[in-house]
């Protein structure tokens, strides 16, 4: 488990985000949680170019760094 730490998503067409987090892997959980509830229309402003990202390119499309 890795704890406190700075991460790198990085899309398909190469566009990077960066992020903070104290626990990586419940961050991870709680992001694809929030996608789904973006997607559902019951939540839009947790960081909508990054779900846009998603939708066009596949949450599970997107590489990881720590």
């Amino acid at each position: 488990m890795t704890k406190n730490c700075i991460y790198r998503l990085i899309s398909p067409s190469g566009k990077s985000y960066v992020g903070q987090a104290v626990d990586f892997e419940k961050r991870c959980k709680s992001r694809k949680r929030a996608y789904k509830q973006y997607l559902n229309k019951k939540r839009f402003d947790d960081n909508p170019k990054l779900f846009k990202a998603f939708d066009i390119y596949g949450i599970d499309n997107f590489r990881y760094f720590i």
